[in-house]
């Protein structure tokens, strides 16, 4: 039996259900066709930015970043210990050593502070978490990758159209990679995108993308047949996907506006709501002068009053989300010797008892009434 509130659901504008019918009567399926370049194009805008690469998920533009990089062994890579496990994969998979830091309990990103400390000979790369599309501070990130001469490559998964003092986020570092995945404020379903600083790197993407080989030189009439020419894998995001994905992108301005009203009501009605154990996250901080309403958070003084709460709204058929566990806490890390638990007591804390609240684009003022209801009535 489905919730009466799910946590998620899709947002399916018209215009996805058109590009989607249009694809189908093209029968160009596969990656490279006109949705492709058309969202590319418009990216491009909206990000300000020349270097754009459509990915088939956040994964994959993150490995590829670590790639073009040049991360390899022996090199080492500070990102935050809570932060999805796709972001020290990347590192790994590179060869490179991921090295954790804690995060700020204030805005849920990398500890900046914790990692001027962690920086060492061997560091090639900082990897800052863009978390609920909110940011560290940039400009100190970018004095301490000048200082030290690090690459930045910002995880910018769930921050599409989210900005640090007027830039938006994921075009500030050396790469910025999103996620169109299907809980997103923008979806493709599955998807991703790479944006990279430098034409050269750029080139890089797009042979990286299409299995090391130059077939977006052949797709744009610059050869007449395309071979191997370097390193690669198979990352190209389908047609079809392209299409949900260019719906969500034409809507852009509707679906933030409809987010960014329920986002308000969760902060007007927990500015009023004292008698629970949680704080509800900050409108933004001060950089953050726009955001994407990605989701809406509590945070709980531990996992026992977290998992009460949450019950209490499963009960009455309201579904919630909690988030990963430390990354620092994980089998892998301890079996790898990458875990030192008692420098992420903020990363820890959170794991245990952040909880989301149900937020899409769709969901109507008369379903989060309900929502206020139910935990009206809760007693922690």
């Amino acid at each position: 039996m489905p919730c009466k509130i799910p946590f998620h659901k899709a947002c399916i504008p018209q215009t996805t259900i058109d590009a989607i019918e249009d694809v189908l009567k093209s029968r160009r399926l596969e990656s490279g066709g006109a949705y492709i370049q058309k969202c590319e194009k418009k990216i491009a805008e909206l990000l300000e930015t020349k270097h754009v690469v459509l990915y088939s998920s956040c994964t994959t533009a993150l490995e590829a970043a670590c790639e073009i990089a040049g991360l390899s062994p022996g090199d080492e890579v500070i990102l935050p210990a809570y932060t999805f496990v796709s972001s020290a994969n990347a590192i790994v998979r590179a060869g490179a050593t991921p090295v954790f830091a804690d995060i700020d309990k204030e805005n849920l990103c990398i500890d900046l502070n914790q990692v001027e400390r962690l920086i060492t000979s061997k560091t090639k790369a900082i990897m800052p978490v863009h978390y609920a599309g909110f940011s560290c501070d940039m400009d100190k990130l970018i004095l301490l990758a000048k200082k030290h001469n690090l690459i930045i490559i910002e995880d910018a998964a769930q921050a599409f159209l989210a900005d640090y003092k007027s830039t938006p986020l994921g075009t500030i570092g050396d790469f910025g990679c999103f996620s169109f995945h299907n809980t997103k404020t923008f979806s493709a379903g599955e998807g991703g995108l790479l944006v990279c600083k430098t034409k050269e790197h750029y080139e890089q993407a797009l042979v990286w993308r299409d299995k090391g080989t130059n077939r977006q030189d052949f797709l744009d009439g610059k050869v007449d047949k395309y071979g191997w020419i370097s390193k690669g894998t198979n990352a190209g995001l389908p047609e079809l996907s392209a299409a949900v994905l260019y719906g969500h992108i034409a809507h852009r301005d509707e679906i933030l506006e409809k987010r960014k009203k329920l986002f308000e009501r969760y902060a007007a009605f927990f500015s009023q709501k004292n008698d629970i154990n949680s704080y509800t996250p900050l409108l933004q901080p001060d950089w953050n002068d726009r955001i994407n309403y990605h989701f809406y958070y509590l945070l709980f003084k531990d996992k026992k009053e977290c998992t009460k709460f949450s019950n209490h709204l499963a009960s009455h058929d309201i579904q919630t989300a909690q988030h990963y566990p430390s990354l620092a806490a994980s089998q892998y890390a301890a079996n790898n010797n990458w875990s030192q638990d008692k420098f992420f007591l903020v990363s820890q804390t959170v794991a245990e008892g952040i909880l989301r609240l149900p937020l899409y684009t769709d969901m109507t003022e008369r379903e989060q009434d309900y929502v206020f209801k139910v935990i009206a009535e809760y007693q922690s």
